[in-house]
């Protein structure tokens, strides 16, 4: 096996685990159907518009199916407990990551999502570390007003991945199965009448690249509220502005820029 065949086959794998498998030759109609199906595989039994107490119910479901699994592979009474307990902690942690995008500086205001919310709007957020079965994956959860409008899966690839193939050699792998992408700013997109996926490159700063799942109506409608509140705050006084978002500075300018150099010296 070859090495970029070998990146080209770890690729794969990462995009089988979220349900993508290479697409089948077919008319122009019937494929853009199977791109319209195909993006819906990647939601799962995740639903737009769930609440966050949907959201833990299906979350809880698939921890427990993986972790029954493995309870139920051995007979040892004391491996059966630490596995459960494990499950447990899991749970707990899940739920502890939730974070409401009220105005306060977060640790995600400088991240790999650090362009996917708003402050002040009524969003929050969610977080599953999915490492299980050799995947590196991170699953954000975002809501508006409690209700799951975006999902954003973050893959890790190691040096070899990104030197050899990198985002270029992933899209080929998703244009595969979804069809040909519409270049973005930030990576590729795809979209169907009611789904839009996006593959962000986020190797530069992070070695990851990110997909990014979305409800098309509720993200016209956050989108919306978010340029309302962005005219209200550009005709602010400026040292209000800050005080408002919580800025302890009294020069608003002084920190202009600082987001730009915490990504290259951050994480």
């Amino acid at each position: 096996m070859t090495r970029s065949y070998s990146v080209l086959f770890t690729l794969a794998v990462f995009l089988i685990s979220l349900g993508v498998t290479p697409a089948d030759a077919r008319g122009d109609q019937r494929t853009a159907q199977a791109n319209a199906d195909a993006i819906k595989e990647l939601m799962g039994t995740f639903k737009f518009g769930m609440t966050r107490k949907q959201v833990i119910a299906v979350v809880r479901r698939q921890i427990d199916k993986r972790y029954d699994n493995e309870i139920n592979a051995t007979n040892d009474v004391y491996a059966q407990d630490t596995l459960r307990r494990k499950r447990d902690a899991e749970m707990k942690e899940l739920v502890k990551t939730k974070v409401d995008f009220d105005g306060k500086k977060t640790g995600w205001d400088v991240s790999i999502v650090d362009d996917q919310f708003f402050h002040g709007i009524g969003e929050s957020m969610m977080v599953h570390w999915e490492n299980n079965q050799g995947r590196n994956q991170r699953r954000f959860f975002f809501f508006f007003k409690d209700r799951l409008y975006k999902m954003v899966v973050a893959l890790e690839l190691d040096l070899q991945m990104r030197q050899s193939r990198g985002f270029d050699g992933f899209v080929e792998l998703m244009e595969n199965r979804f069809g040909n992408s519409t270049a973005t700013d930030t990576g590729v997109a795809w979209r169907t009448r009611t789904i839009g996926l996006e593959a962000m490159n986020k190797l530069a700063f992070y070695n990851a690249i990110c997909l990014v799942l979305t409800d098309v109506k509720l993200t016209a409608r956050v989108e919306s509220v978010r340029a309302d509140n962005r005219k209200a705050d550009k005709g602010r006084n400026p040292v209000i502005r800050a005080i408002l978002a919580g800025e302890n500075d009294p020069d608003p300018e002084l920190d202009e820029g600082s987001e730009a150099i915490e990504k290259i010296i951050g994480q």
